[in-house]
């Protein structure tokens, strides 16, 4: 989106912040926000975005507050508390913003208000993201289209594939590129592929089962899809021979640690997550 000198002016104000704490706000200097209000430099999309989505947030916040829609405290205080997180720390940014989910959806005060919203309110302008989430955001509602057993193999490819790629670029810049590493990139994707498909398949069949264990059951289907995804990788180098560890029983011991210590991660992580796909 674009902006005009006058409507950065018109937004600054309904922020109601100077120019420097706005440079502040945008990460940017105080000679860029007069520059732009002068109009001798162009308003980057990227804080013209920014700026249109807090200017929209002000307004919201003040049509609720003339309609004696009331604060939540609670989520006030969430809400100061992920913007106190430093730049980093993700897991406790991820922690408060679950907290922030779960109270929202429980507190007759935040229900209230998002009603309002939703029946008085107009839309907010996309929220600004970096490129990569936006791409990554894109991805996601790609393969949300998929069958739902077919979603796990489009992760599996894409993340392996991603991998792939990064490495087959450092490697090709630091000793050329072929063919051969062409088909193993190839290779490797595909192996994501398979293995997501394999582990969408086992969650399908043992979730809902497990589900009635409670926590112990988020644990099983961890340790269910971890289990088949050694399976799926190991069984056919074993079977064609293309790698001795797997006609070890020494090999399948340590492949069976590895697949339990995984295997509960993951399903600490469906425990965390409410288990959906």
């Amino acid at each position: 989106m674009t902006m005009t000198a006058d409507e950065a002016r018109a937004a600054r104000a309904e922020l109601g912040l100077t120019t420097e704490q706005l440079a502040a706000e945008l990460g940017v200097t105080e000679g860029e926000v007069i520059a732009w209000e002068a109009g001798r430099i162009r308003l980057r999309q990227r804080f013209a975005e920014q700026l249109a989505w807090l200017a929209a947030s002000a307004r919201r916040e003040d049509a609720l507050d003339a309609a004696g829609v009331p604060h939540c405290p609670e989520a006030d205080r969430l809400t100061a508390a992920v913007e106190a997180i430093p730049p980093g720390k993700t897991s406790e940014r991820t922690r408060v913003l679950e907290q922030m989910v779960a109270h929202a959806r429980d507190c007759p005060t935040c229900v209230a208000r998002r009603q309002y919203i939703d029946e008085h309110l107009p839309a907010m302008p996309p929220m600004p993201l970096p490129a990569w989430l936006t791409v990554l955001g894109r991805l996601r509602r790609l393969i949300s289209r998929l069958p739902r057993w077919l979603r796990p193999a489009a992760w599996g490819a894409l993340v392996v594939g991603t991998i792939v790629v990064i490495r087959a670029t450092f490697t090709g810049l630091t000793h050329g590129f072929s063919v051969d590493l062409l088909w193993m990139a190839l290779a490797a994707i595909g192996v994501g592929a398979y293995l997501g498909t394999v582990g969408g398949l086992v969650y399908a069949v043992v979730r809902e089962p497990f589900r009635r264990f409670g926590r112990p059951g988020d644990y099983l289907t961890g340790l269910a899809v971890m289990y088949a995804y050694v399976l799926a990788l190991g069984l056919p180098l074993a079977i064609f021979n293309l790698d001795p560890q797997f006609r070890t029983i020494g090999g399948w011991v340590v492949l069976a640690f590895l697949g339990t210590v995984f295997g509960l991660l993951i399903g600490r992580w469906f425990h965390g997550s409410g288990g959906g796909t």
